[in-house]
């Protein structure tokens, strides 16, 4: 599994939203509730708004990297499924032929009869 995969599977994930809005509800509690001496980002917030923009700059580019590999695997697997399919089929008809024969010659060897 490669890095942007692993990431997309830990952003993609319930683990990873509770976990990240428990982090924001802290940060805030911290930020509000504490002692102003222990706020180290006051409101608006802007230490919090850079990370969570720099987290987001980051995360979509890799999730989309990782999609884009998913969908050529999709697309290559089916190819690989029409491929068998069409093999499949060419020999379902070799064996219809070869069984139509069969039938002719049976016939054939009744009438003789």
């Amino acid at each position: 599994m490669k890095l942007e995969d692993h990431i997309a599977k830990r952003v993609g994930s319930w683990r990873f939203i509770v976990g990240q809005s428990l982090f924001l509800i802290l940060y805030i509690l911290v930020n509000t509730v504490l002692p102003e001496s222990l706020h180290f980002d006051p409101y608006p917030f802007v230490f919090l708004n850079l990370i969570l923009s720099f987290q987001a700059a980051y995360t979509a580019p890799i999730l989309m990297i990782s999609q884009n590999r998913m969908a050529d695997m999709d697309r290559e697997a089916a190819a690989k499924d029409h491929e068998n399919t069409e093999a499949i089929l060419r020999s379902i008809k070799k064996l219809e032929k070869k069984l139509l024969d069969k039938i002719e010659d049976l016939e054939e060897e009744v009438k003789d009869d």
